[in-house]
Order: C-alpha cells, then sequence, then structure tokens
C-alpha cells in the first residue's frame, strides 16, 4: 500500500530560487515526494547530526576511535549481503553531472561512473537543477551511473519545508528516484546511489529506511534500489561490516574517498598532538598503516560477499589502519613539514574554494584534478599544524612554527600572486577574496570547523 502523506502532515516545499529548467524538474508531483521525504525522515537525520557532534565531544576528551561492543555478533557472524547482477567490477570514473563528463564516461565505456553531486559539483541551485535534467536525459546507455547525492550534512536552502531548508541528500536522491527508477527499473538495471561519507552503521540504516519508503510510494519491488557505501571517515571504517549489514538487500560493494579520510581522521582526532599528518603528497600507500585500511576494506567486502570499489585514482591516501587495536591502527607517521607544504595548501585551498563559490565544481591545479574534499584536506591541515603548532622548515633552512601570524603573512604573498597572474577583474569575478576569508577564518579558529564548504555554500547562494 502506498505512503498516505496526509497523516505525517506533508508541507509542499516552497522553491525560494527561480533557474532554468526547473519547472520540468520541480514538477508539482516531485515537489509533493520532495515533501513527504523531507517530514518522513527530516528529525530522524537531524537526530543523528546532532549525534555526531556528541560523539566528537567524546573524541576530543582523548578516546580513540574504536569497534562497537554492540555489534560484535555482525561482524563476527557468518552472513552474507544479498547478491547482485549490477555488481560491478570497478568505478571507471567520477565527476560532475554535467553532460560533457557525463558523454565521456559513456563514450570510454567505463563500467560505472560516479556521478559526484557532493565534492565535484558546485552546489549552486541551477547546476543542482541541470544534473538532474543530464541525469534523466541518459537513454540506455550500458554505463552503470551511480548517483552520489550530497551528504546527510548539507542543506539545500533553495527549498524550504515547514520552515527549515531541506536535507540536500533528500533533495538529490529524491528527485532522481522519482523521474528515473522507473525507467532505470525497465531497462534492466535500477537506480544506484553512492553514500557519502556515511559516519556510522546507523545513518546507513537511515538511507535504507529511506529507499525502503520510496520503494513503497513508487511501487518499486523491494531492493529496486541499490547502493555502494563509501568508505570515507574515519568512524564509518571501524563500522564497515555493520554498514554492510544495514544495506545488506541492496548494497552492491564499498568504494572510497582518500582525501575525505584524510580530512576526516584530521578532524576526528584534532586534539591529539601526535596524530599530526604530513602533507598530503607524502601519505602514499606503501606506509603500513595505510596498507592495513586498504587491505580490510576488501577484506570486509570479500568476506560479505559483495565488491571492492576502489579508491578514487586522483584523491590522496589517508593515515587510516583498521586493525584491529586502535593504538595500532591509529599509529603516528613521522615526517617533516617544509615551507612549500604550507605554501602549495594554502593555493590549493583558496583556488578550490574560489572554484566552488564561482560555480565550478572540479578543476584541474597544478596538472591534477582537485575538487571540494581538496580544499577540506588543505584547510584541514594548515588549522593542524598552527593547533600544534608544528615546526617547519623554511626555504632557507631554518626552522619556526606554524602560527596564525605567519599564516596571514603567506596569504598576503598569494593573494599578490593571484593578483598578478589574473588582474583584478578576474580576481573578484572569481571572488578570490571571499575564498581566502573562508580559508583564513577556517585554519585560525579555536574549533575546526566541519566543512569549510557550508561557509562556500552561503557565500555562493548570496549572488544572484
Amino acid at each position: 500500500m502506498l505512503h498516505d502523506p496526509s497523516k505525517n502532515k506533508m508541507t509542499t516545499p516552497l522553491v525560494l530560487r527561480s533557474v532554468t529548467g526547473a519547472g520540468d524538474v520541480l514538477t508539482p508531483a516531485a515537489l509533493q515526494f520532495l515533501g513527504e521525504l523531507e517530514t518522513r525522515f527530516g528529525s530522524s537525520l537531524r537526530a543523528l547530526l546532532s549525534a555526531r557532534k556528541t560523539q566528537q565531544n567524546v573524541y576530543s576528551a582523548g578516546y580513540l576511535p574504536d569497534f562497537l561492543s554492540e555489534t560484535n555478533d555482525i561482524r563476527s557472524g557468518d552472513w552474507k549481503a544479498a547478491s547482485s547482477p549490477l555488481a560491478c567490477r570497478s568505478i571507471g570514473g567520477h565527476g560532475p553531472a554535467d553532460k560533457s563528463s557525463l558523454s565521456a564516461a559513456i563514450l570510454a565505456g567505463v563500467e560505472a561512473f560516479l556521478a559526484d553531486l557532493e565534492d565535484a559539483t558546485s552546489p549552486r541551485f541551477d547546476h543542482m537543477i541541470e544534473a538532474q535534467a543530464n541525469l534523466s536525459s541518459l537513454k540506455g546507455e550500458d554505463t552503470t551511473v551511480i548517483v552520489r547525492p550530497r551528504a546527510l550534512h548539507v542543506q539545500e536552502d533553495n527549498l524550504l519545508v515547514a520552515g527549515r531548508p531541506m536535507s540536500a541528500a533528500l533533495f538529490d536522491f529524491g528527485l532522481h528516484a522519482f523521474h528515473n527508477a522507473e525507467a532505470l527499473v525497465k531497462r534492466g538495471t535500477g537506480p544506484v546511489y553512492g553514500l557519502a561519507k556515511l559516519e556510522n552503521h546507523r545513518e546507513a540504516r537511515l538511507w535504507n529506511d529511506i529507499f525502503m519508503f520510496t520503494e513503497d510510494r513508487l511501487a518499486l519491488v523491494p531492493d529496486t534500489i541499490k547502493a555502494v557505501a563509501q568508505i570515507e571517515t574515519l568512524r564509518a571504517a571501524f563500522e564497515m561490516d555493520e554498514i554492510i549489514h544495514e544495506l545488506r538487500g541492496r548494497i552492491l560493494g564499498l568504494s572510497g574517498n582518500l582525501t575525505n579520510f584524510a580530512h576526516s581522521y584530521i578532524k576526528v582526532l584534532r586534539s591529539k598532538p601526535d596524530c599530526v599528518l604530513p602533507h598530503r603528497n607524502r601519505l602514499t600507500m606503501d606506509q603500513d598503516i595505510l596498507a592495513t585500511y586498504a587491505t580490510r576494506l576488501k577484506a570486509a567486502c570479500e568476506r560479505r560477499g559483495i565488491q571492492s570499489l576502489g579508491m578514487m585514482p586522483e584523491a590522496s591516501p589517508p593515515p587510516l589502519s583498521c586493525r584491529p587495536e586502535p593504538d595500532q591502527a591509529l599509529t603516528p607517521l613521522a615526517f617533516d613539514i617544509c615551507q612549500t607544504d604550507v605554501q602549495e595548501n594554502i593555493s590549493l585551498a583558496i583556488e578550490c574554494l574560489a572554484n566552488r563559490i564561482s560555480g565550478k565544481g572540479r578543476g584541474v591545479i597544478n596538472s591534477k584534478r582537485e575538487d571540494g574534499a581538496s580544499a577540506e584536506l588543505a584547510t584541514a591541515q594548515i588549522w593542524q599544524w598552527i593547533h600544534h603548532e608544528v615546526p617547519v622548515t623554511l626555504d632557507d633552512g631554518s626552522t619556526r612554527h606554524m602560527d596564525a601570524d605567519w599564516l596571514a603573512q603567506l596569504l598576503q604573498t598569494e593573494v599578490a600572486r593571484i593578483l598578478e597572474a589574473n588582474g583584478s577583474r578576474e580576481f573578484h569575478r572569481k571572488h578570490y577574496g571571499s575564498a581566502m576569508r573562508i580559508f583564513q577564518n577556517a585554519a585560525t579558529a579555536d574549533v575546526l570547523p566541519d566543512f569549510v564548504a557550508s561557509a562556500a555554500y552561503d557565500v555562493m547562494n548570496a549572488l544572484d
């Protein structure tokens, strides 16, 4: 039986911004469905986000992440996830859901492409609407397109439901499922979603509840909607089996984003001076703790009969291990920080944030593809080095400690470089000034902000 939205006093969303193509995507029926999702799951989602903050307070008090004692039976149990004919060997590429990226993936014949609405897409409202239209226009291609909605913590401020901004995760997922699920089922595949930045198995359970409700509401067979769980946070790395178990009827596999892992490591262990990380270029997979992490992810997939879909190749490896002993899992790394490391992170963070505010989700910077995740890690590293007064080797061979005053001097130099390279008109058009202020405020804050992308979104969303 289909869900009756009136029982939950569903409120139809108010659309606060008019953009080209919105009428074809935000149809009255689609808006009603979005309202149902937010009304039914919004409070549970907010409770999980509040629980994240409570758990972080525990870590900041000195406790380390560990395996959960209450789920030991799940970890030690001999069970498998459901098999699926959609299982694929690897994710052949990822990028924004723009026409060029989707077309390139299809022409290349990749087995699966991750259409990333979280890190690789600037969340400008017209871009999010255009992405939905592009995804709906795909017809009969052999490539499996895995849609990665924005993460659970993100809001879509341009839709208001009962006086609150709508969850961006529910917005992205809901629109795609509403417009495409039936057609994808007829193609013999069905919709597949990459679950970004999960922190624990309870969040995986919420996604499963959302999928179950959607299948009922859209008259789909149970477990039609498939998922790839992305192990991108430190906490989730200790709950791989539990996350698989929550999604066991529909999960295709596990994947990861190494830059997001490193960012999460810094956030979780922000209070520990012995967990300071080197520059991301020196976080390599030949380090024992990283090799151990990768081995455990692969082993979890093999143990539960699902695919290990790999890591994003352009991302940098995280300092993470999932050995059973937490003290070994979080072994400090020996390293030095040099002035070039600091300057590279400053430049990268500002460039990525400026791209995001200007409406460009991902770009090539110093011959590498960089996106929102790159800005998060670069900013968090500078914060960590300042917060723990890390010694930095200067170009002349001398040493000084990283601090906010020196950062201000380096920012002055970086802005001068950007002005010389781009001119004042381009400097303002690309919002470098706003990007610099967001970065500086985050890098010198008393408490590391969870995501600098949130501040960038506020600036971007205020622009016409």
